[in-house]
């Protein structure tokens, strides 16, 4: 354990916890490889209903975490529902499968702030540096748990659609996907050009 300014401390949980979204997002961003195809990554895209983000889900009204950390832990099918013409018995499927993963959702986001709060405790003054490491791994851990029942719940609801919905659903994610990668070339060259400028 080492004694530290709370700013520093401060610092160091900001560390910590943008590493653990960052290597968590890192690896559920990436396109899904299941019966979905690609663009399965959650905040790859637009959010709200149109991608299956709708209020009756876990983490959806009834969560109790926002920012990055509730998109990374949010359970939801992230599939352009609404643009799929759902017929009314599809959608009471989609409602129900929603319902039968509340309760692990919301369980998930319970596990997340008791990790978010021991972390908060290990940087608060007086740094333990190792309880912060763990918690830290602790929480990447609840959101790995999240992007894999994340997975389960779009392998559930993709499987009610039919072959054409479902075709309509990856032509919409690879679009999704590449106008993703056509923001990233073109913010990573914005800032490379930055410099120049300065000169």
């Amino acid at each position: 354990m080492r004694t530290m300014t709370v700013t520093t401390s401060a610092k160091m949980m900001a560390g910590v916890l943008a590493l653990t979204l960052g290597l968590a997002g890192a690896a559920v961003a990436q396109p899904g490889t299941g019966p979905g195809g690609p663009g399965g990554g959650p905040g790859g895209g637009p959010g709200g209903e149109r991608f299956g983000r709708g209020p009756g889900g876990p983490g959806g009204r009834g969560g109790m975490m926002g920012g990055p950390l509730g998109a990374l832990l949010g359970v939801h099918p992230d599939l352009p529902l609404s643009a799929l013409n759902l017929t009314d018995a599809q959608r009471e499927q989609v409602r129900t499968i929603m319902q039968s993963h509340r309760d692990e959702g919301q369980a998930l986001v319970q596990k997340a702030q008791a990790s978010m709060e021991a972390l908060r405790q290990a940087t608060d003054a007086t740094v333990d540096e190792g309880a912060a490491a763990q918690q830290g791994q602790a929480l990447g851990a609840v959101i790995a748990e999240a992007a894999v029942l994340r997975g389960r719940v779009r392998g559930e609801v993709f499987a009610i659609l039919t072959p054409e919905q479902q075709a309509e659903a990856n032509k919409i994610a690879a679009d999704r996907q590449q106008r993703m990668q056509q923001f990233r070339q073109k913010s990573g060259q914005r800032r490379a050009q930055r410099p120049a400028k300065q000169q």
